[in-house]
Formats: structure tokens, sequence, C-alpha cells
């Protein structure tokens, strides 16, 4: 055995030199690293035929090695994030907050309409901004602010602007974390969307989806990152959920309007100019 090593496991005698107790405190935290490293595990539930980068998977494994870290579960919808894999639950006995993500914030809702026959184009004109402030005595009686409440059993897994979303039964077990997948998943990074979706697609054909939805956007970028070939195939993750038994799609939705920020013409200019700087544009 090298001596080094075993200067650095060997207990002090009983007057105990400095360099001794160093060592054997160093050599504890690694040991105490190594094994709950050890007890952690990593979990994708996905199939061959899923879009999973490698990357994300890497991401996966580096916060698996994290103390505390007793198991990651990485859904259908994986793909790699800033420092943190985005479309993965993880088990842990101490509180990351840089693991939370953006996305928790995300804004999914379910919006009820009584309407015998809608149209797109009519119903964003009647959408309210989002943005601003509900005041609940002038948006009272907007059918576009009354959000339908769950009972916590079922789960809204979103597509795209341009594909179905599926209200889903979810049952995953402890294995998965007990989550299922946020949604699609982006199969592009922003900037990969924004390059090939100005080579691809006009303003034009990214307002109108191909399947009839429309999409209010006053930020053009915005309307590139987030196309609807940006992402995954949602039906490929609802097939990975029910495979490993997740989630039983319960229905189907399909898009009408997809609200992502005002129209630039329904926003008073400095309004426009101070969001932008919230978002660090100039």
């Amino acid at each position: 055995m090298d001596p080094r090593t075993r200067k650095a496991v060997a207990l002090p005698g009983p007057l105990g030199e400095p360099d001794d107790h160093d060592a054997l405190r160093c050599s504890c935290r690694e040991l105490k690293r190594a094994v709950l490293s050890a007890q952690s595990s990593v979990t994708v539930f996905a199939s061959a035929a899923s879009w999973i980068e490698s990357d994300a998977v890497a991401q996966c494994h580096q916060v698996a090695a994290l103390d505390g870290m007793q198991h990651v579960a990485g859904m259908p919808d994986l793909h790699p994030g800033k420092g943190a894999p985005i479309g993965a639950a993880m088990a842990s006995t101490v509180l990351y907050p840089l693991l939370v993500g953006s996305d928790i914030g995300c804004g999914i809702a379910v919006f009820p309409i009584k309407l015998k026959r809608a149209v797109p184009e009519r119903l964003a004109a009647r959408f309210p901004d989002l943005d601003r402030a509900l005041d609940p005595e002038r948006d009272a009686g907007d059918p576009a602010w009354a959000v339908l409440d769950g009972d916590g059993r079922d789960v809204l897994i979103a597509g795209t602007r341009g594909t179905c979303s599926y209200l889903g039964a979810g049952h995953a077990g402890p294995a998965a974390n007990h989550s299922v997948a946020h949604g699609a998943g982006r199969k592009m990074s922003r900037a990969d969307a924004l390059r090939r979706g100005r080579a691809k697609h006009t303003i034009e054909e990214l307002r109108r989806t191909p399947i009839g939805s429309f999409v209010v956007c006053g930020d053009r970028q915005l309307l590139f990152e987030e196309a609807p070939t940006a992402y995954k195939r949602i039906e490929q993750v609802i097939a990975d959920l029910v495979e490993h038994d997740l989630a039983t799609p319960v229905a189907t939705t399909v898009p009408l309007v997809t609200y992502k920020t005002p129209e630039l013409g329904s926003t008073p200019p400095r309004e426009r100019r101070d969001h932008r700087r919230k978002r660090g544009r100039p």
C-alpha cells in the first residue's frame, strides 16, 4: 500500500499530529461523498425511438453525484439545460435551488370556453394581455381569465403550438420520483431553433400553425425559438409514458390560441421597453 494512503486513513495517536487530523477529516469527507454518490441512481424513462441527447443523460449522472442525491429520473422530454438537465425529477436530502430550473413558472393552465364555433383569430382578439395584472372588477366577466381548477390527480402534458396536448392520469411510482413528463421537450436549443427557423419559416407561417391554431406573440425571436419544429414529437413522449406505466392519456386537446407576449401594437411603448429591459434585452 502507498505510504501516503496509509497516512490518510490511519487513526491519530494519543497526542495526534495536526497533519494526521487534517488528513483524517479530508479522508472522511471524501469517503462520505463516495458513499452518497454510490447510493444515487439514474433511470431514463424513454424508448429507443425517443430523441434523447447524450449530453442530457450525462447531466443526469453529474447531478446524481451531488451530495445527498438519492435518485434521478429522466422523463421522455429530457434535454440538456444550463448546468442541469431539463425534464428530470430528482430526489435528494439536500436542497439545490439551481436544479429547480426556469420552467417552474411556465404558466400551463386550462381555460374553459363556451363557444359553439371557435374562430382562432377572433378568440385571440378577445384574449386579455396576460402580462397585465388581473383586475378582479374589470376582468371578472372575461372567460379567458376563468381558470379551470383540477383535482390534483390528472396532469396536463403540453405539446407545442402546432400539436395536440394531452390530459393524462398520472400514476408514476418512486422509481420515477412520482413524476411524469412536463411536455414535448426541446429537440433544438433556442439558438439552433432561431437559426434554422429563420431559414425555413416566415413570420406569417409561424403565426398560424399547420393545425389552424393562432399564435399571439409580439416578440419575433420567440416565434422562431418556440416553433413546433424545435420540439420532440409529443406522441412519442406520451407513448413512452404509457410504455413505462407512468401515465394514461385521458383526453386530447387541440390548441386554438397560443399566447406568449402581447402584440406590439397593444402595449404602450414605455411598457414594451420596460418588458425588454427585464428580459435583459436593449
